[in-house]
Order: structure tokens, then C-alpha cells, then sequence
């Protein structure tokens, strides 16, 4: 039942967050960079925490009692890392991300929740709309290629606006779940084609949408995130001199 002091129409005001389709709202949800770079350094610091122990293992050889470990200085690196990965982790855990899309007034909300904090906004409203399509890239490795698409929102200013993660040969599906989603809000629908990207572009304060073909050197960095991440953790042991 839902709590007499919220309004079920206004997800900012809501208190119980269980069911948002008992008050007649379409879940919807994503993925942020957030999300993935918490993934990404979770899983960087289970293998740097890997390859320290089996360094710290070949220096130093385990002692007779586990519990022992601690006092090997080190060991107290990979226990470290592992400890930072199990925070990470519980923090990826702890964010809830998603959109909330009401039929009946045609607007989206974007909900927000990191550890303790939640935030709820109105993202779109139908005069802000103008349309649903599916943005598309192409993925390249030494020994193949492949596409990968997502359902997008497309704001009147040309605002584009993910609504999941990328998701590899989800042509067809992806259109089929944008031509629904264009239903439930009343705009248009940009169907997008096979090995063609869709472009917006403002003119004059007029936001357009076509389809183009992509470039030569497109889809050459397949995961940015974890490679910087991984990195990024390398070079900070570095400087504190953790490794050489």
C-alpha cells in the first residue's frame, strides 16, 4: 500500500521504492561510468592482488601459519588490495541506477543512488523529447570486428541520453525495445540501420537525426576504462614505491 504522505504520480516524493510499476511507471535500467569504473577497479585490484602475492610468495615463502601472514610485511600489500576490491565492490553493490518512464504523462525520471544517498529528477519531459533510437559503434581486436548498440533518448536541444549499456549484435532488439519505448512516450522513432550510426545535429536551434556510415579508425579502443584504471593503479604503486 502505498504511504498516505508521498505522491505516486511524483517519484521525488516516494519513500518505498519496491514495486515502481504499481503505480503505473516502466523501469528502465542502466548502467553509468560510475558503475563501470567501480567494476573495472575492483577486478584491476583482484589481479594486481594476484600477481603481489605471487611475487611476494617467490621473495618471501609462506609461513607455517596462516594467520602469520600479517606479520610479513610482504604480504600486507596483496591483503591491502584485496580489502580495497571488497570496498569497491560493495560500492558497485550499493549504486542503483536507473530510469523511470511514465506513459500516462510521457516523462522520464532518472534515479540516482550511490551508498546512502538517493536522488530522483525529472529528465524529460514530452516537449523535451524528440524522439528514441538506437545508437550504434563498431568494435575492433586484431582478429575481428563486431557492433554493438543501445537504446538512446533524444532531447529537442540534441541531447542524447543512454538508457543501457552497450550490447554486442542487439540491432534488432534494441529497435524493437526503442520502437516500444517511443509508444509508452508519445514521439517519434528513429530506427537505426544496419553498419550505419545515428547522428544528431542542432541547426538553428533544431535538433535532426540521420544516419551515417562510420569512420575507418572507429572502434579501435574496445575497453578504455579498465585498461586506464588498471594503469592508473600501477603507476600510483609506483610512485609509493610498492613495486619496481
Amino acid at each position: 500500500m502505498i504511504p498516505p504522505d508521498i505522491s505516486p504520480d511524483d517519484p521525488r516524493t516516494w519513500l518505498d521504492w519496491t514495486n515502481p510499476s504499481d503505480r503505473g511507471f516502466q523501469k528502465v535500467d542502466c548502467e553509468i561510468g560510475l558503475e563501470r569504473v567501480l567494476n573495472a577497479a575492483g577486478t584491476a585490484c583482484v589481479i594486481l592482488a594476484g600477481w603481489w602475492s605471487w611475487m611476494a610468495l617467490v621473495g618471501h615463502p609462506a609461513p607455517d601459519h596462516p594467520w602469520s601472514v600479517l606479520n610479513r610485511p610482504a604480504y600486507l600489500g596483496p591483503v591491502a588490495m584485496l580489502c580495497l576490491a571488497g570496498v569497491l565492490f560493495t560500492a558497485r553493490y550499493l549504486t542503483d541506477n536507473f530510469y523511470l518512464v511514465d506513459p500516462a504523462r510521457h516523462v522520464v525520471y532518472y534515479h540516482f543512488r550511490f551508498l546512502f544517498v538517493r536522488r530522483v529528477r525529472l529528465l524529460f519531459e514530452r516537449r523535451d523529447l524528440l524522439g528514441v533510437s538506437t545508437q550504434t559503434r563498431k568494435r575492433r581486436t586484431r582478429y575481428s570486428s563486431w557492433w554493438e548498440h543501445r537504446v538512446v533518448l533524444i532531447g529537442t536541444t540534441g541531447r542524447v541520453v543512454p538508457l543501457d549499456r552497450w550490447r554486442r549484435d542487439a540491432l534488432w532488439r534494441c529497435n524493437q525495445e526503442a520502437a516500444a519505448l517511443a509508444t509508452s512516450l508519445g514521439c517519434a522513432w528513429y530506427e537505426a540501420q544496419e553498419g550505419r550510426r545515428v547522428i544528431v545535429t542542432v541547426k538553428d536551434g533544431v535538433a535532426s537525426v540521420a544516419h551515417a556510415r562510420p569512420g575507418w579508425l572507429e572502434g579501435y579502443a574496445a575497453y578504455p576504462i579498465f585498461a586506464l584504471t588498471l594503469i592508473a593503479l600501477l603507476l600510483v604503486m609506483r610512485f609509493m614505491g610498492l613495486i619496481r
